[in-house]
Order: structure tokens, then sequence, then C-alpha cells
């Protein structure tokens, strides 16, 4: 801490914890961007001690955000970070780019501790896919980025209600980053499926950055014409839920963007399942029915029924 007492940043206030972390403007304006608005009375006018506790332990205020606890801690190291930064460096960041930032960390966190429960012998898995509610289709799309020259592709399978093939999708993006091609991956599983004449539509995308995005719409992208692009398809006449899965339930689209990042300026859509991808979609149909109709029902896998 310095010796003066108002806050610097917003040339108000006393600058203690809570105004760093919570009171000061700028650091509302991250809040603003992560906490519901529902929420949000509650969340600025607790106690600081009831405060730090409720979000770092508990998830009462952020209500389907799993990661709550560790996007809270995080954020709240950023804006003491910038605080430092602005005093002793005259280099303050963009509320924006700390939430960005924010959701970086905390996928990088996230990740590598789900594969690492993945891998322990005995823990009971899931079916890798779960086929959508009835009348509905499902869109996974995803994203792959060279380490080496940062050529990137997007692809993408649209699978009806029984887990059947409608239709897939690779394409080429270019070089770019990975957020980039996850957004462009999205972008084009929704046109894909609009042009198709569906209008009941579950997209999947394992980028939880690039769906936050999506989701949130944050002021960081709002100038960015993709994200226009993406926020229009969704509002057009139709329904439209985008979630966040694990990359284990994305392997389908995994392939098809590997696929896309080698085909150069092709694009190319595929009415049938292609043989990279045949034998797993069906492996995950199986899966998703077995899921439905469990051994002992009354449903015969083999028997068509209306």
């Amino acid at each position: 801490m310095t010796s003066l007492v108002t806050c610097e940043i917003c040339d108000s206030g006393q600058e203690d914890i809570e105004h760093v972390l919570r009171s000061c403007n700028a650091a509302k304006g991250v809040w603003n961007q992560v906490v519901p608005r529902s929420s949000q009375e509650a969340f600025f006018s607790l106690p600081v001690r009831e405060w730090l506790r409720d979000n770092l332990f508990g998830n009462s205020l952020v209500a389907g955000d799993a990661a709550w606890g560790s996007r809270f801690a995080i954020l709240c190291w950023l804006l003491w970070k910038r605080r430092c930064n602005f005093l002793f460096d005259t280099n303050v960041e963009l509320s924006d780019n700390i939430v960005l930032r924010g959701n970086r960390m905390v996928g990088a966190c996230t990740q590598p501790a789900a594969a690492s429960m993945g891998s322990r012998k005995g823990r009971a898995r899931g079916p890798s896919w779960i086929k959508p509610r009835m009348g509905w289709i499902k869109a996974n799309v995803d994203a792959s980025v060279s380490m080496v020259d940062r050529s990137a592709g997007a692809g993408g399978v649209l699978r009806d209600d029984s887990g059947a093939w409608i239709s897939g999708y690779a394409r080429y993006v270019g070089r770019c980053d990975a957020l980039l091609a996850e957004l462009w991956a999205i972008h084009d599983g929704l046109l894909l499926a609009w042009d198709l004449g569906f209008r009941m539509v579950e997209l999947e995308s394992d980028s939880l950055e690039a769906v936050r995005i999506v989701c949130v719409q944050s002021n960081a992208l709002c100038t960015s014409a993709l994200v226009g692009a993406i926020a229009s398809l969704i509002g057009r006449e139709w329904m439209v839920e985008v979630r966040h899965i694990t990359r284990d339930s994305n392997g389908v689209a995994d392939k098809l963007a590997k696929q896309g990042r080698v085909l150069g300026m092709e694009s190319t859509i595929f009415g049938v399942a292609p043989a990279v991808v045949a034998g797993l979609v069906e492996a995950e149909k199986r899966a998703a029915f077995a899921l439905s109709y469990p051994s002992g029902s009354a449903v015969d896998p083999g028997v068509s029924t209306r």
C-alpha cells in the first residue's frame, strides 16, 4: 500500500482492500461483466469478509458457473496486479482485458484438472456425447490451430435427436489464434444449421472462453465483426442454446477441425460422415442410445419405433 489515502485510479474513496477489489469504479467495471444483474446488489453490499468467503468457497451469487470460486480469486488477483502496475509502472489495463485474461486463466486451471481426474483408474465415465432433446438437433463445433505456423481450421457436425448424422463441415480459417478460430467454428456451425432449415439447435463447444463471449457478449469484443455476426445469427427467429462441454465430448468436431486445418483454401460440407469420423459417430450414437434405454428396458436397439 502507498502512503496516499485516496484511490489514484478513480480519484475518489479511501483506498483499502475492499475498495481496490470491489468498490472502485474500475473494479466494478470488471465485476459487472461477470456477475448477473440479479445478483449484483448482494455482490456489492456484502461485508467484505463474508463477500470473500461466499465467493471463494460457495456458489450462491453466480449460479451455473462451476468454476466461480477460481474465477473470483483470479479476477481479484488481476485487479490487485492492475492497481500495482498503475501506481508503480503507470501501466493500467482496461477492465475488459482483465475479464478475458481471467477466462483464459480459469480455462488453464480447470482443463488440466479435468484431464487428471479422467485418467484415474476406476473413475466412472459418462457417455462421450449426449443426444439433444426430442425435436432438436445438436451442433458440435471445434477449432484446431498449429503450434508451428498458427494455421487454423474449424469443423463441426450436426446430429439429430437419435444421434444420426445430418451434416458436417471442415474449413481452413487462415493464420490466427485459437480463440478466433473457435469463434469461426461457432459461426459456421450456426450458419449451417440455419441454412439447412433447423430452428431448434443446441450448439456445443469445448472452448469456455468462446462460449462466454458468445453468451455474455463481452464489451471487449463488441467491435468485432465476427462476434457481431454470431450475435446476429442467434438473434434470428429460432431457438438456439450455446453451452460449454469437455473435450472428451467433442471428439467428432475435433477430428473435423483438424481436417479443416490441412485443406488449404478449401471448405467442405459432408452430407455423410467421412471415413475419418464415421466409426466415432456410430460409437457415440450407440452410447447415447444406451444411456436413454438402459439394459433391460422395453425398447430393443435393433427395432425401429414410432
